[in-house]
């Protein structure tokens, strides 16, 4: 199978900076990635930036780093030398920063893309929540009373509206839009009972989940 990947200069410095660390802070991190479970990655993350030389950011970083590519490894469906080859032996070259590459580093890569159980699922779950482009940030409904004036705004006002205003933050390719719905109460009565049986739908799936032992990610914890 013939692959045209090449990765963007942040993930080969990402790279790099994991290649940099010590053999014994490697080894930590892949006993981590060994266990690591998609609800769990904050606790990960907090492990290797206390074992390591890197902070909570750069923790951060590498783990995203890392759970990228063996998705990109997933979605090509290429064997591990053949993924290795042209996602990092090519794209050094062709990027001109210096990562020193040796058979020790790719063990550790393929290692890393035999974690199917745990880094593979992280990075399918990641994808799942990623698939749509516009993600909820936050919403907010802002409910005044507009008075309708008179040509003479002296005159007391005797007429007025109720207004609600939907204000949806989103996230769009990492990008923070807001977009604006002007709704009546009807608009209100609806979508309050269009919440409250998917809530409902919600709960019925939880409860199907957990007699088949499937677990859900994403849960708020009580």
């Amino acid at each position: 199978m013939s692959l045209n990947l090449t990765m963007p200069e942040e993930d080969l410095k990402l790279l790099k900076k994991f290649v940099e660390l010590s053999e014994e802070e490697q080894n930590f991190i892949l006993e981590q990635l060994k266990n690591l479970k998609p609800e769990e990655k904050a606790d990960t993350i907090e492990k290797i930036s206390e074992n390591t030389k890197l902070d909570e950011s750069e923790s951060k970083d590498i783990l995203s780093f890392i759970i990228n590519f063996y998705f990109n490894y997933y979605t090509f469906g290429s064997s591990k030398e053949e993924f290795i080859d042209m996602a990092v032996h090519n794209s050094t070259k062709k990027s001109g920063i210096d990562i020193k590459i040796t058979q020790k580093t790719e063990d550790i890569l393929k290692k890393i893309l035999d974690m199917e159980n745990t880094v593979g699922i992280s990075s399918k779950s990641e994808f799942l929540i990623r698939e749509n482009p516009n993600l909820i940030f936050k919403t907010r409904i802002i409910t005044d009373l507009r008075p309708i004036y008179y040509s003479d705004p002296k005159k007391k006002p005797e007429y007025g509206i109720i207004k609600h205003t939907l204000k949806l933050s989103y996230l769009e390719n990492k990008r923070l839009n807001n977009i604006f719905f002007t709704l009546e109460l009807d608009n209100l009565l609806e979508l309050k009972s269009l919440i409250e049986r998917a809530i409902e739908k919600h709960k019925s799936l939880q409860n199907l989940c957990e007699s088949s032992k499937l677990k859900i990610l994403m849960e708020d914890k009580e």
